[in-house]
């Protein structure tokens, strides 16, 4: 391929280790002490955790039955301030847990220990990892380890950043002042709908939270080297409020016809349909083009809150307006930085990595394909099925393929498709598998 790079020295030892691919893990070598002293650590943490549980279950939390299961998915701290113990249950399940731990650990006299690398091996990921000219990371799909010149990679990020009309570079990081801006936010709308103080002050964005981070993986499955950007939204400053909007929004994927969630759910819909309806038939796939940023974000609010009031989801006190101006908050204001590149504000569709971006993208697509797919198209397809931005279905010929794909591609100013249809051995490849109608009509797959 164009971009392999034959000027980088990689030795033996460190090809066999990154063939075993990134969620290889070299065996740690713990000490007893150590290990106990993790031990005592994690069991204080559990009592923790434990104690705080009892208390709210004795006392109660003022949360009404329908904040119960809200309580109960939110899983950030609320802080370090030492629980009541005075649980007698509780209590008793602690001292029997820590009792039972310790005999254990005093069964133990050593720790087995098995190398799965050989030293050659250990010292090769050492001397990659302190070159500075270089940087590992996996691709995008496929699951291989690249090793790549730090300076192509900055380089592919720099012009992907240079594109105007979706970025902007920004002269000061603003996470501190948007901080203020959502939990003020946050206090508003959750204190007027009655939200109990002790979801608020988990739901508020710590002192902690930092600015998102933009990292890019290599798509080494093209034809030419590309990146898939993506902005880092994990324990940044809308991580919290976008776990909300997450938790309320998710129900409603149960409503989108053409939704899968893996590869199971692929071939099961490929699998259902008669042998001697497949028969003649070819496998397409549409990929809609950088999904992403090609969705308009008010079109993505409107389309959630319209699903929100057709559909009856649970909102917890919140209204359409409410939901509004947290959606808007966070969609308006992707605010990243990159390492070498600066800080940058994301002015155009969704970020990939946000809590949100997943959902909105989904059900901005289902809208699309109820007018122009289902309602549309005729006679209906024998099955029509789509991951994200990846949909695939099942056509006569390539020339019926091209039909489909020259009208889709009419009827939205940035929604954009491409076709994919079988290679030279009749396998199209989907999600992470390749699969193909054999002449009887039954379905063939392999992995991709």
């Amino acid at each position: 391929r164009p971009w392999d790079k034959p000027d980088i020295p990689i030795s033996d030892p460190a090809c066999s280790i990154l063939a075993k691919g990134p969620n290889f893990a070299i065996t740690p070598k713990l000490s007893l002490t150590k290990l106990k002293e993790r031990l005592q650590t994690e069991i204080a943490v559990l009592a923790f955790g434990l104690r705080w549980k009892a208390a709210i279950e004795k006392f109660g939390t003022g949360i009404g039955r329908s904040f119960d299961h809200l309580k109960e998915e939110c899983k950030f701290k609320l802080g370090r301030r030492a629980p009541p113990n005075d649980d007698d249950d509780a209590e008793k399940s602690i001292a029997n847990f820590v009792s039972d731990m310790g005999k254990i650990m005093k069964s133990i006299n050593r720790l087995p220990f098995t190398q799965n690398t050989t030293s050659q091996e250990r010292q090769a990921i050492v001397d990659l990892r302190n070159r500075k000219d270089v940087i590992i990371t996996r691709s995008d799909k496929g699951g291989e380890m690249v090793v790549m010149h730090s300076a192509d990679m900055q380089r592919l990020c720099a012009d992907h950043l240079e594109d105007t009309t979706t970025y902007k570079k920004l002269k000061k990081d603003p996470t501190s002042s948007l901080r203020k801006t959502i939990n003020n936010t946050l206090e508003e709308i959750l204190t007027r709908r009655e939200f109990p103080p002790i979801i608020i002050r988990r739901l508020k964005t710590p002192p902690a939270a930092r600015t998102q981070l933009f990292y890019a993986l290599p798509k080494m499955h093209k034809n030419m080297l590309k990146i898939r950007p993506i902005v880092s939204a994990s324990g940044g400053i809308f991580d919290r409020i976008g776990w909300l909007l997450q938790f309320i929004f998710k129900p409603l994927l149960t409503h989108v016809r053409a939704h899968i969630c893996s590869t199971r759910d692929l071939l099961e819909q490929f699998t259902n349909i008669s042998p001697t309806d497949m028969q003649d038939k070819i496998p397409i796939s549409f990929d809609v083009v950088s999904l992403y940023t090609n969705v308009n974000v008010c079109e993505a609010i409107s389309t959630v809150l319209s699903y929100i009031l057709k559909y009856s989801v649970n909102t917890y006190g919140l209204t359409t307006v409410d939901l509004r101006q947290m959606l808007k908050l966070v969609l308006n204001n992707n605010v990243f930085h990159h390492p070498e590149l600066g800080v940058y504000q994301q002015v155009r569709g969704l970020a990939m990595g946000s809590r949100l971006s997943g959902t909105l993208a989904i059900l901005v697509m289902d809208r699309f394909e109820r007018k122009h797919i289902f309602r549309a198209i005729t006679p209906p397809l024998p099955m029509y099925v789509r991951y994200v931005d990846d949909s695939g279905t099942i056509v006569k010929d390539t020339n019926e393929a091209n039909t489909i794909l020259h009208h889709l591609n009419k009827q939205h100013p940035s929604i954009k498709f491409q076709l994919e249809t079988p290679d030279e051995e009749g396998f199209l490849p989907m999600l992470d598998i390749k699969l193909k109608f054999n002449s009887d009509g039954t379905v063939a797959y392999k992995l991709y």
